[in-house]
């Protein structure tokens, strides 16, 4: 599958002679649409190494180091899933609500669409992320952590799946061009409940 990006996000930048807070609520606004642009952007990056890792040439060239990047390439893809999990909750906070030169444009059926999309898709993204950006002590308690009857674990899969064990848990993400398709799908129905918002601020 040849990637696509999401399509760019509508521009949200205040009028001239907007004065303080609402200015920069705007502005926090339009810097999360850009990222969860940008999240999507290197989840694809981090997926180029992850097959990279895997291809013959990778293992020719770099042995035991492309297995490695295996590794790192997934733990990465975790990480932007959980940063747009935050976008997604942040935007849906009081600050749009704060903002009156954006609320009434919100297409709230859009937002809740994208929320829903990305909550089917990556449920335990959350409880995911710990392991992720806590592994020392994560394994330090790996009793803690393990499945019963088994033990604690991070892998990856034949199937493209990373897998690890959170609070007796076995949570995975696949990393695939499937995963990438639906989160430029989510990304690009979030971009859609700020099209008339951009407009109208443009206008």
């Amino acid at each position: 599958m040849v990637y696509r990006s999401p399509s760019k996000p509508p521009t949200l930048w205040p009028p001239d002679g907007t004065t303080e807070p609402q200015n920069t609520l705007i502005k926090d606004v339009g810097a999360t649409l850009w990222g969860m642009y940008y999240n999507v952007e290197a989840w694809s990056a981090a997926f180029e190494l992850y097959k990279y890792s895997k291809a013959p040439e990778g293992r020719r060239a770099h042995g035991d180091v492309a297995r490695k990047w295996k590794f790192i390439a997934a733990g990465e893809c975790v990480m932007q899933v959980a940063y747009m999990s935050e976008r997604l909750r942040w935007i849906n906070s009081e600050k749009i609500n704060a903002c009156p030169l954006v609320a009434p444009h919100v297409d709230h059926g859009a937002l809740r669409l994208a929320r829903n999309l990305f909550n089917s898709y990556f449920p335990h993204i959350d409880k995911m992320r710990v392991p992720e950006a806590h592994t020392g002590a994560v394994d330090t308690n790996f009793r803690d952590h393990a499945p019963p009857g088994g033990w604690a674990f991070s892998r990856v899969t034949d199937e493209d799946r990373f897998e690890v064990t959170y609070e007796g848990e076995i949570l995975h993400l696949d990393i695939t061009d499937e995963t990438l398709e639906r989160l430029t799908r989510v990304t690009e129905t979030f971009f859609r409940a700020f099209a008339a918002a951009g407009a109208a601020l443009d206008g």
